[in-house]
């Protein structure tokens, strides 16, 4: 035998909707400390040229992803503005047009302006002309700390551009509020 519960609002003692649905299968989450928001993730129309042998502040300019208005794209940070633990993603990929002369390329978090660390790919052996490497990380934030994408790269000559475009974004930079911790 089974059972079955119908009902179109969940709500808690206070009487404040929980959860809701619309009678078609459709349902809405309404209790905050049940979203993964703020989340955001940002990408670049065009390439970004980096200077060899510096760490570089990656300029995000485009959101594909704000829920709460907290990326901002003219300082390229993320600022929650609620307190919780996030996970931070940034990925990188670097390119050269024409040899291959990559030896490193790092992806860097940045909390409040200090190196929250980054994850490195050294070729120095073998120079390539691409390469993508990721920075992911859990960070505990008050509602204004901020967390900035940065890169890396040692190349044997020239510049290396980062890659991305709004149709294809192969560098991105990503968060979101973790539930349950």
């Amino acid at each position: 035998m089974t059972s079955k519960i119908k009902v179109n609002i969940l709500a808690d003692g206070g009487d404040n909707a929980i959860l809701t649905s619309n009678g078609s299968g459709t349902v809405t989450i309404n209790n905050t400390a049940l979203k993964n928001t703020p989340s955001f993730a940002a990408t670049r129309n065009s390439s970004q040229t980096l200077s060899d042998d510096a760490i570089t502040k990656i300029q995000y300019d485009v959101e594909l992803l704000d829920s709460d208005a907290k990326y901002d794209t003219s300082n390229y940070r993320f600022t929650p503005g609620t307190a919780g633990k996030y996970l931070i993603i940034h990925q990188c990929y670097c390119a050269k047009t024409s040899d291959s002369t990559v030896n490193t390329v790092s992806s860097y978090i940045y909390k409040n302006g200090s190196s929250y660390g980054y994850n490195q790919i050294n070729f120095a052996a073998n120079p390539v002309r691409t390469c993508s490497v990721t920075r992911q990380v859990i960070i505990d934030m008050d509602a204004d700390d901020y967390v900035e994408p940065y890169a890396y790269v040692d190349t044997t000559s020239g510049t290396i551009d980062l890659e991305s475009t709004t149709a294809a974004p192969l560098s991105v930079f990503m968060g979101y509020k973790l539930i349950g911790v």
